[in-house]
């Protein structure tokens, strides 16, 4: 699938295609940029990329998916999901969960990431998967935006407690 929309940031036509197993480890600086520009309750360890890979690559184009955007030769945004089991009580069957999509600043708001999330839809619905799931950051409003005009519904609140969190000690 490729962009001619105007106002692109850089030469050349934005390519959106399913990555490689290879091309994930090209995608380091994009997966640590998004992770450390979150406000999650969780620190990285310092080989947290590498236990992703570990995690990514056994299952690559079967329960682990990557695709990337590439423009000008090089890629500035990728979506990774998995395929998982739901649970019987919920009717069984596989269910698709986006994990990460990350696309360079420069090519925010120029549709990257809608187009990775439908060429994501596309291929989940052509492995028979009918429900996929995402998580969006609370105060990520753009995102949670253009993840509803594809589609996307919100379902629930996903609520964290830590041990160090000051109301656990009540």
């Amino acid at each position: 699938m490729a962009s001619t929309q105007g106002g692109d940031p850089a030469p050349g036509d934005l390519v959106i295609r399913e990555g490689t197993a290879e091309e994930l480890d090209l995608i380091k600086d994009l997966w640590l940029d998004h992770y450390q520009s979150q406000k999650l309750n969780i620190t990285l360890p310092p080989d947290a990329f590498e236990q992703w890979l570990v995690s990514m690559k056994p299952a690559y184009g079967r329960f682990t998916i990557n695709f990337v955007a590439a423009a000008g030769g090089k890629i500035v945004g990728f979506l990774a999901g998995r395929v998982r089991t739901m649970p019987s009580y919920f009717g069984g069957g596989l269910c698709g969960y986006l994990t990460e999509i990350c696309v360079e600043p420069e090519y925010r708001r120029h549709g990257v990431a809608r187009k990775l999330l439908l060429t994501s839809f596309d291929w989940y619905k052509q492995h028979g998967i009918r429900r996929v799931e995402s998580s969006v950051m609370l105060e990520n409003h753009a995102s949670q935006k253009m993840a509803m005009s594809v589609g996307l519904k919100p379902e629930q609140y996903l609520l964290i407690w830590t041990a160090d969190s000051p109301e656990s000690h009540s």
